[in-house]
């Protein structure tokens, strides 16, 4: 089944967000997506479908603006724009005080695992430091090398009960000194994680190449992951 759910951003934009459930879901997935990721939204469920046995509703937001709406503070080495890093906090409002009441209501009051790709998981990271309403993240190449993300990741631990995060092992090998960074960043966050959550309710996992490939399947692998918990 699929259904649309007019959402208000921060700044008063309608937002859509389009919503495919099973008949009777066990589990609610929200993630975050930009235009070529919805694209391959259908392979992506196709994927989960494959790797997990749990029925399931999924929550797509669509995102316009990834470094205003995801970045959870200003990073000049990503968006030099002042704007950038502003609307985060209002787009998790939103999807605590529109989006999870409507699903919660329509579906009962399931877990929740909040998930994306590249800025999309770190926002989902970032959110679970910041909500109690995720039980789950899937983190798929988060761009945990943004600055100050590891003093910021020491000092407020997830709210969420498990979290699986993945980086292409290509990632690092770039002349870029910030994104260089990345592959250092996720273990040392992954080691914080296990001491917060147990290396049961955790994991890293590494794929073959580069940011810019596998969305599909790399983000279905990390959903099904936490699913399956």
């Amino acid at each position: 089944m699929t259904n649309k759910i007019l959402l208000h951003t921060p700044t008063g934009e309608e937002r859509e967000c389009i919503v495919l459930s099973d008949e009777i879901p066990q589990l609610i997935l929200i993630q975050l997506v930009e235009r070529k990721e919805v694209a391959l939204l259908d392979d992506e469920i196709d994927l989960i479908r494959k790797a997990t046995k749990k029925s399931f509703a999924i929550a797509n937001i669509k995102i316009v603006d990834w470094c205003k709406e995801l970045m959870p503070w200003n990073d000049e080495a990503v968006d030099k724009r002042p704007e950038s890093g502003t609307l985060a906090e209002g787009i998790l409002t939103m999807i605590e005080q529109q989006l999870l009441p409507i699903l919660h209501e329509k579906y009962g009051n399931l877990p929740c695992i909040i998930g994306g790709y590249s800025l999309g998981g770190l926002f989902a990271l970032w959110a679970s430091t910041q909500s109690t309403a995720f039980n789950g993240v899937a983190a798929a190449s988060p761009s945990v090398w943004i600055k100050n993300w590891m003093e910021y990741a020491s000092n407020h631990p997830v709210k969420a009960q498990s979290i699986y995060m993945s980086l292409g092992d290509k990632e690092d090998n770039t002349k870029n000194k910030y994104i260089k960074q990345v592959a250092n960043n996720i273990r040392a966050y992954n080691q914080m994680l296990i001491k917060q959550l147990s290396a049961d309710n955790t994991i890293l996992e590494w794929n073959a190449g580069n940011h810019f490939q596998d969305f599909a399947q790399r983000t279905a692998k990390a959903y099904a992951w936490v699913m399956n918990r």
